[in-house]
C-alpha cells in the first residue's frame, strides 16, 4: 500500500524531502519523521527537510507536531525546512514548533524551483567563502 507521507533524499543536495498527499493517514506521518530522524543520524553533514504541501494536505495536527518534536525538529543536523505551499494548519505548526524549539528555522515557498534555486545560492556562498 502507498504511503501517504513518505520520506526520499533529493538527489544532488543535502536534503530530504517529505512529500504529503492530499488524504493523509494518521499512521503514515510517524514512520516518515522517524526516516526524516534515521537520515539525520547518519549524515555527515547537515540536511534541509523539503516539506511538500503543494497537495493541500489535510495534516494530522497532534501526529505532526509531536512527530516532528520527537523526531527532527531539534536535531543538530537539521539545517532547516523548506516548505513548498501552504495551509492554515502547516502555518499553526510552524508557529508551533518555532514556539517550541526557539528555532526559527522555517522558510516558505511556492515552488520546487524556488526551494532549489535558494539551496543552490546557499551552498554557492558557502563555497566562496570557504575558498
Amino acid at each position: 500500500m502507498n504511503k501517504t507521507v513518505s520520506a526520499t533524499p533529493v538527489e544532488g543536495f543535502p536534503a530530504w524531502l517529505l512529500a504529503w498527499e492530499q488524504r493523509v493517514e494518521k499512521e503514515d506521518v510517524g514512520p516518515a519523521f522517524r526516516q526524516l530522524t534515521r537520515a539525520l543520524d547518519d549524515s555527515n553533514d547537515p540536511l534541509w527537510i523539503i516539506v511538500d504541501l503543494r497537495k493541500n494536505p489535510s495534516l494530522p495536527l497532534h501526529e505532526t507536531i509531536s512527530s516532528t518534536l520527537w523526531g527532527p525538529s531539534r536535531h543538530d543536523k537539521l539545517r532547516g525546512w523548506l516548505v513548498i505551499g501552504s495551509n492554515s494548519t502547516a502555518q499553526l505548526i510552524g508557529r508551533t514548533l518555532s514556539k517550541i524549539t526557539g528555532r526559527f528555522n522555517i522558510e516558505w515557498f511556492e515552488t520546487i524551483e524556488q526551494v532549489y534555486d535558494h539551496m543552490q545560492k546557499i551552498i554557492a556562498q558557502e563555497q566562496s567563502e570557504i575558498g
